[in-house]
C-alpha cells in the first residue's frame, strides 16, 4: 500500500535509507533524490513528543550528543556569510517572495488526533494566507504530498480487539513529504537574528490570520539557504496549532516545557483554566532565543558536561521549570555567571533586551490590560528591543 501510494510522487525516483523503530507519534525520515547524495548524508531523525533525536552514520550507530537536548541535530552548518540587521518595517518585503528549491525531501510519519483539525488542513489556511502576504510566503513548509490511511483509525483497531473506551484518543496514521530544511539551530550571529526574527513576523501575521502556531522551540524554527545565499527561516509543525474557529482548543495544554510561558507551566494552566494568548508564544519565541544563545556555538550545541538551562529539561514537574524560569528572568539573566557561547555575544544583548519587557510584566501581574492586545506585545516584546538595539 506505501509503494504505490508513494510511485504516484510527480518528482524524479527518490531514494531512503533509514533505520529505526517508531516511536510515540512521530517521526522523520530524511528522503535524497540521487545515490550519490544518500552516500554523503546517510541518518535518520526521530522526533518524538520528547524531541530527542538521534544521528546515524554509515554504520547505523548513533553518535554520541548531549542526551537531554530537545532539538540537537548534528549537522555541518552552512558557510556563514554576513547579513543585514532585522528590518522591523512591516512594510512588505521586496523583491519576489522566497522560494525553497531544494529537491532533498524529509518524510513525516505520525499518528494524528482524529478529534483535531489536521495538519494538512491548517497548511492549506496558512498556504491561503501566505498568497496575500508576503511575510508569511516563503517562511511556511512546503508540503510536496499526502496520504491519510483511513484504515487505521485507531477506534477501529480498537473496537476489533474489542477494547474498552476505544473512542478515547482515537488517531490515524499520516505520511506527509515535505521539502527538506535545515534547523535555526545551526545559524550565528546576525543570521541567527535575522532568520528568528522572520519567523516572529511569520507568527505574528498568521496569529492576526487566525492561525495559531502554539508549539514554539527550536525545532519548529527550520530554516533553509537561497542559490543567494541569504537564509529564509520557516515556521514549522503544525500539528499542535489551531485556527480561530476552534475554539474548543482556545485552553488545551500544548508546548514544550523549556519554551512554554511561565504562565503556562501553573497548576491552573494546566487544570485548562488560563486562555492561551498571543503573549504567550511571544515569551516562548523569546525564551527559544535565549536557549540558543546559551547553549549553541557556531551552529553546534556546545559540548560540556553541563550546558547552561540543563535544569529545565530534568525537572518532573512544569511547575518546578516556572520556578526556574522565574529565577532566570528575575536574577540570573544579568548575572555575570550567565555567558552565552562566543558566536552570539551580540544576540545575548538582545536577548537581555527581549527579557526586560517580560520580566516587567510578570512583576506587575495584576495589570495584564496591555497583553491582551496583539499588536502592543509584538512591539513592546519583540519589536521594540530590536529597534533599540538597532540604534543604540
Amino acid at each position: 500500500m506505501l509503494g504505490p501510494s508513494i510511485s504516484r510522487l510527480p518528482t524524479t525516483p527518490l531514494r531512503t535509507s533509514f533505520c529505526g523503530i517508531l516511536r510515540h507519534d512521530a517521526m522523520m525520515i530524511n528522503v535524497f533524490p540521487s545515490q550519490s547524495a544518500l552516500d554523503t548524508h546517510n541518518f535518520i531523525r526521530i522526533l518524538p513528543s520528547s524531541e530527542s533525536s538521534v544521528r546515524l552514520g554509515d554504520d547505523s550507530t548513533p553518535h554520541s550528543m548531549h542526551p537531554n537536548e530537545p532539538s540537537a541535530v548534528d549537522l555541518t552548518p552552512h558557510t556563514l556569510c554576513k547579513a543585514s540587521e532585522p528590518g522591523t518595517d512591516l512594510s512588505p518585503p521586496p523583491g519576489p517572495p522566497p522560494d525553497n528549491t531544494s529537491t532533498e525531501m524529509v518524510t513525516k510519519i505520525y499518528w494524528a488526533e482524529e478529534a483535531r483539525l489536521s495538519e494538512p488542513e491548517i497548511l492549506a489556511k496558512v498556504h491561503a494566507i501566505a498568497e496575500h502576504d508576503s511575510w508569511v510566503k516563503g517562511h511556511v513548509p512546503d508540503m510536496i504530498w499526502i496520504h491519510k490511511f483511513d484504515e487505521t483509525f485507531t477506534i477501529h483497531i480498537r473496537k476489533a480487539l474489542g477494547m474498552n473506551h476505544a473512542a478515547h484518543d482515537s488517531r490515524v496514521f499520516y505520511i506527509i513529504i515535505f521539502r527538506r530544511l535545515e534547523p535555526i539551530t545551526t545559524l550565528s550571529g546576525p543570521e541567527f537574528r535575522d532568520a528568528w526574527w522572520q519567523i516572529v513576523v511569520c507568527h505574528y501575521m498568521l496569529w492576526k490570520s487566525g492561525v495559531y502556531h502554539r508549539d514554539i522551540s527550536p525545532s519548529k524554527l527550520m530554516c533553509y539557504r537561497l542559490p543567494c545565499g541569504r537564509v529564509i527561516s520557516v515556521l514549522n509543525d503544525y500539528n499542535l496549532s489551531s485556527i480561530q474557529d476552534d475554539c474548543a482548543r482556545g485552553n488545551e495544554r500544548t508546548g514544550t516545557v523549556p519554551f512554554m510561558s511561565i504562565n503556562l507551566l501553573t497548576l491552573s494552566a494546566m487544570d485548562g483554566a488560563v486562555e492561551h494568548m498571543y503573549w504567550h508564544y511571544a515569551e516562548s519565541l523569546i525564551w527559544v532565543f535565549v536557549w540558543v544563545c546559551l547553549r549553541y556555538k557556531n551552529g553546534k550545541l556546545c559540548w560540556m558536561r553541563t550546558l547552561p538551562l540543563d535544569q529545565w529539561l530534568n525537572v518532573n514537574a512544569l511547575t518546578i521549570c516556572a520556578s526556574l524560569k522565574s529565577h532566570f528572568l528575575l536574577v540570573e539573566c544579568l548575572g555575570s555567571t550567565t555567558r552565552p557561547s562566543p558566536s552570539h555575544q551580540e544576540n545575548w544583548r538582545l536577548a537581555q533586551a527581549f527579557l526586560v519587557p517580560v520580566c516587567s510584566f510578570y512583576a506587575h501581574m495584576g495589570r495584564r490590560g496591555d497583553a491582551s492586545d496583539v499588536e502592543n506585545v509584538f512591539q513592546t516584546w519583540l519589536r521594540g528591543p530590536i529597534e533599540s538595539m538597532a540604534t543604540s
